[in-house]
């Protein structure tokens, strides 16, 4: 967060708990995301984005890596995986449990949000 701000860029933190920042959203969208849908801050990204399109959760109190199938992922190499759930494995567990939990955003505007989440097909990475 403090990257971004400090290279100029509006901010669109809410602070959720000491430490820990969600973005605000506008109907389920990403607010740096440009109107030519690229990352607006995408050298100062957070490290979920950077992680994109591996997700991490939490399954059973363990963390379990999915592969998300979107436009980007058929273009990535073995590389480019590896280093993307590095990316993953270096989000704090409890930002991975707060991350709803503790949300500052409506209940309607989570609920858009997981839907569209719920959209990408995923398999688990070893």
């Amino acid at each position: 967060m403090e990257k971004v701000l400090k290279a100029g860029h509006p901010d669109h933190f809410i602070e959720i708990r000491s430490g820990q920042f969600e973005l605000k959203s506008n109907n389920a969208v990403c607010p740096y995301l440009a109107k030519d849908l690229s990352c607006s801050i995408h050298e100062l990204r957070p490290q979920a984005c950077r992680a994109w399109p591996v997700h991490v959760r939490l399954k059973d109190g363990e963390r379990e890596y999915l592969l998300m199938d979107c436009l980007l992922t058929p273009k990535l190499s073995e590389g480019d995986l590896r280093e993307m759930k590095g990316q993953a494995a270096r989000i704090r567990t409890e930002n991975i449990e707060n991350s709803f939990r503790c949300s500052r955003l409506s209940k309607p505007e989570i609920d858009l949000i997981e839907k569209r989440f719920r959209r990408f097909k995923n398999r688990p990475m070893k």
